[in-house]
Parts: C-alpha cells; structure tokens; sequence
C-alpha cells in the first residue's frame, strides 16, 4: 500500500512501517474486508500494493492476486518478506492486463474523473479504501471522500461506500525514536501524546485510530 509516489518508501520509513506491521491486525483486518466481496476464482491484480502486506495475506489464503508498485525498494522488501515475486515493479498508469477484482488500498485519491474511468476500466469490480483523514493531528485531517464520491458519480459509477475503523498504532524505542519517526512519516517536528507500553523494546506508542472509506465500484461507466 504506498500513496502512488515513487520513491514513497525509503529504507527508514519502510523499518517504522514494518515494526508497526508486526504489532497489529491492520492488514487482516482491510483483508477480512476484501474477502466480504471476492471470490476464489478471480483474478485479483492490486495497483500500489507497497509493501504488500495485504497482498500477501489474500495470496496465502488462496486467492489469485498479483501486486504492482512503482518503488523498487517496496517491491523488494514484499517479495524478500514473501519469499515469492508477489509485487512487480510496474508504474499503475503502464498496467494493461484485465481482472476480475482491481485493489486500491490507500494508492493516494482517485478524485478526478479521469482517473476513475482509467483504472476502473481494468476489472469489473474496484476496491478502493482511502484514509478519511492526512496527518497525525487532528487539526490537521481533512476527509475528501465528498471528492471523490463526486468524481465517482460524474464519472457514471456505480458504487457503495463503508466506513472502516481500525488501528494501527506504531511502537517506539524512546523520545528521539519517536521524533525520527515523526519527521520521517509526516515530515514534522511535533510529537503527539504516546503511551506508555509493557514491550522491554518499545516502551512508548503511538496510538493511531484510523477511518478509512471502502469503495465497492462495479464497471459501470459511462462512455
């Protein structure tokens, strides 16, 4: 999952996005999700997949899924984590081939018109979660949902929404860890409130509830 950026995922990002991976059910959550809405016969191709943590957990359920990125290093550390070629390097504007079930797990807003006819038009069902916020403080969260159920609709989609909540909460080895990792992941200088944690090794953390918009998109779309 990564924001449709290249270069999105450094090598520091990615170790703070791992650590916070292995201490939560984030992914199976958004996969226990998926799998309300797919089937073991179809072809599922996901576009931004990153570090293909959701990826991987449809592939080893059973489920005939291929991961595309444009960053080498994410694709890299998927595959190496996997042990198998799960995620291609692939810019999503390139891909060609057709799908049962196209995925876009936070592959930043498909808020234009453009957009969703481009990528809809790869399979017949689209999955699209997005955050409903960006930032880490409240002041700072701002919900584009409305934009991109505007662009939905103009573009002649058919789709429900759901909203899902879930955390994924970031453990952290001390207060210069935690201003490293808020410079890294949100390009800030201030740290929020974190939490005291039993863990010997990261005895801070950093609580982060997240609301996420699910698009269920059939291929509708309107010439």
């Amino acid at each position: 999952m990564h924001t449709g950026m290249n270069g999105f995922w450094t090598s520091e990002r990615i170790g703070y996005y791992d650590r916070a991976a292995k201490d939560t059910s984030f992914h199976r959550f958004l996969a226990s999700e998926i799998e309300k809405h797919i089937s073991r016969g179809d072809r599922i191709i996901e576009l931004g997949a990153g570090l293909g943590y959701v990826t991987e957990i449809l592939w080893r359920s059973g489920y005939d899924i291929k991961g595309y990125d444009n960053c080498q290093a994410a694709v890299e550390s998927a595959n190496r984590r996997a042990g198998t070629d799960l995620v291609a390097y692939a810019d999503a504007d390139d891909i060609r081939e057709g799908a049962d079930v196209l995925l876009m797990l936070f592959f930043g807003n498909m808020s234009c018109v453009e957009g969703v006819r481009r990528y809809t038009a790869l399979a017949k069902k689209t999955i699209y979660v997005i955050s409903a916020h960006s930032g880490y403080r409240w002041s700072d969260r701002k919900d584009r949902s409305a934009e991109v159920g505007l662009a939905l609709e103009k573009a002649g989609a058919t789709y429900g929404k759901k909203v899902l909540f879930h955390e994924f909460n970031q453990p952290l080895e001390s207060m210069d860890d935690a201003a490293r990792f808020f410079k890294t992941s949100y390009n800030s200088t201030k740290i929020p409130f974190l939490e005291r944690s039993t863990d010997e090794d990261h005895p801070l953390l950093f609580r982060n509830r997240k609301k996420m918009y699910m698009y269920l998109i059939e291929r509708r779309i309107q010439e």
